[in-house]
């Protein structure tokens, strides 16, 4: 994915315990965040007029806003999707919805480089969220299925007959005997900023004119169980 240089997209994402918020000006990608607390609505207006001041620029001046709607914390996702409404509608600025499994795809890509990605992350006490992601010659992630819901039980199993040579980022998941995979458990996922992670992808998606109107962009919850 190229980032188109004389583009100016502001990104959001607090999905987790981080608030962080990223701008593209121009090729110059910056950002900012801050622990949230569960305090996303207090926090995130003022770290984007502090992002935008510091790098001179105007809301209206925007060509994109991008969010992370989900899956992730309800509350957290509700937030920040009726702000990026809110923005996109007072302003007339297109916005981007972006997978939360896709945008941490994205992030630990660009540490370990790995190009099929497995992505779980908590939903509740018995069940996690996942997303299976493959990188394509064009740097473009493509997802191997819809992201689903799945019993805790079931994701050794699931592992073991789908993931050869996928890079595993989840935490808090008991993977013995996995030799066809990486795994991650040192990284606590839910306290990373991934706001700047999602710049590129977005610069795709407007490329390819993907992007919607306040009325159109809902929050990603996943209700449903695999």
């Amino acid at each position: 994915m190229e980032i188109l240089l004389y583009m100016k997209i502001l990104s959001i994402d607090g999905a987790f315990n981080v608030c962080s918020i990223a701008l593209l000006n121009n090729g110059i990608q910056n950002q900012i965040s801050q622990i949230c607390n569960k305090n996303h609505l207090h926090i995130l207006l003022p770290l984007i007029h502090q992002l935008l001041n510091k790098n001179n620029i105007k809301i209206q001046e925007l060509n994109l806003i991008a969010f992370s709607r989900g899956p992730g914390n309800f509350t957290s996702i509700r937030i920040v999707t009726n702000i990026i409404q809110g923005l996109s509608l007072a302003y007339n600025i297109p916005i981007i919805g972006i997978s939360t499994l896709k945008v941490i795809a994205e992030h630990y890509w660009k540490i370990k480089k790995n190009k099929k990605i497995i992505v779980c992350i908590n939903a509740n006490s018995s069940s996690v969220y996942l997303g299976k992601y493959i990188r394509s010659e064009q740097n473009v992630w493509k997802k191997c299925f819809s992201d689903r819901l799945m019993n805790k039980k079931d994701i050794q199993t699931f592992i073991e007959l789908h993931l050869h040579n996928y890079l595993y980022i989840g935490n808090n998941y008991d993977l013995k005997n996995n030799k066809k995979n990486l795994l991650i458990s040192q990284d606590n996922i839910y306290d990373q900023s991934y706001a700047i992670d999602m710049l590129s992808i977005a610069s795709y998606y407007f490329s390819k004119k993907k992007f919607f109107t306040s009325e159109e962009i809902f929050p990603n919850y996943i209700i449903n169980l695999f």
